[in-house]
C-alpha cells in the first residue's frame, strides 16, 4: 500500500518519492468531484509505469493523506 500526501490545486503536477511506499504528489486538479483523486491516481500510475487500472484509492478520499493499493 502506498501512502500519498497530496497538495491539490498546485501550479504544477509533481510526484516525489519520499520513502519506499511514501510519496508526495502535487496536482493542478481541484479537490472537488474527485478530480484531484483521479489526477493523483494517473500521476502515480505514470510515475510507477503501470496502467492506471492497476492502482486504486483504498482510503482517504477526502483527506490530504491518501492510501493507494496496486493490483499485481
Amino acid at each position: 500500500m502506498l501512502e500519498v500526501k497530496v497538495r491539490p490545486n498546485s501550479k504544477q503536477n509533481l510526484v516525489e518519492q519520499i520513502a519506499d511506499n511514501q510519496f508526495f504528489v502535487q496536482t493542478t486538479a481541484k479537490p472537488k468531484n474527485n478530480e484531484a483523486n483521479r489526477a493523483v491516481q494517473a500521476l502515480l500510475a505514470d510515475y510507477l509505469d503501470i496502467p492506471k487500472s492497476k492502482i486504486w484509492l483504498k482510503r482517504g478520499e477526502g483527506s490530504k493523506i491518501k492510501y493507494f493499493e496496486i493490483d499485481e
